[in-house]
């Protein structure tokens, strides 16, 4: 159970296409909660969307508690709240105008940027910003040590590896995506790939077959 002293975080979203940005946001705001001990609200402007990748998520109430995440819908301009210890703006979303007014020195604005592995990432991480009331600090995750590295639940790699040794849970796993699974040989390697329509796709499945 999350300590009555446990510091208060507000996590900002808005979905633009396909899950991306509220799938990121739901991972990060669970993992903060359970590992963290953190108190998370999670500002959504699209619940029904949002109920796609949160099953659980009622559309219909505007406020909800879901895994000790407390889910919101987005903020309008007359609605007031009380800005947290951390506003966590999600990939340049915007904070709303009235919960920007009454932020203060004891609140810290981050911004979440998209993953890139793209060099210029390392001389923008953790730069901030003066042209605001309160400073606003930008947050690259990335693949090397002078980047905010990736998001990764401690137990990840152990929970993975129990799946990957398991013919019955590597089935379940399947069907709950609603996916045939076929048993093969021990050399066979299943692959999860995210693409847009225009991705060039075919290039890397035929260096993946020739390999």
């Amino acid at each position: 159970m999350r300590s009555n002293t446990a510091q208060h975080w507000d996590i900002f979203c808005r979905i633009v296409d396909n899950f991306g940005d509220i799938g990121i946001c739901w991972r990060l705001s669970q993992q903060l909660a359970a590992e963290h001990d953190l108190h998370i609200r999670l500002f959504i402007d699209n619940l029904e969307t949002a109920k796609k990748i949160i099953p659980s998520l009622n559309p219909q109430v505007p406020t909800q508690i879901i895994n000790n995440v407390e889910i919101s819908i987005y903020p309008n301009q007359n609605y007031k709240i009380k800005p947290a210890k951390v506003a966590l703006e999600t990939f340049s979303c915007g904070l709303p105008e009235e919960y920007i007014n009454t932020l203060t020195d004891e609140t810290t604005w981050i911004n979440l940027e998209y993953l890139s592995a793209e060099p210029w990432v390392e001389d923008f991480h953790l730069v901030s910003s003066n042209n605001t009331k309160i400073k606003r600090h930008f947050y690259f995750p990335g693949f090397t040590i002078t980047t905010g590295g990736l998001i990764r639940e401690n137990e990840i790699i152990e929970t993975n590896q129990n799946i990957a040794g398991n013919p019955s849970r590597i089935s379940n796993f399947f069907n709950k995506l609603k996916l045939s699974h076929h048993e093969t040989s021990t050399n066979a390697l299943n692959i999860s790939l995210f693409g847009y329509p225009q991705a060039p796709i075919e290039q890397i499945l035929n260096c993946m077959a020739d390999a």
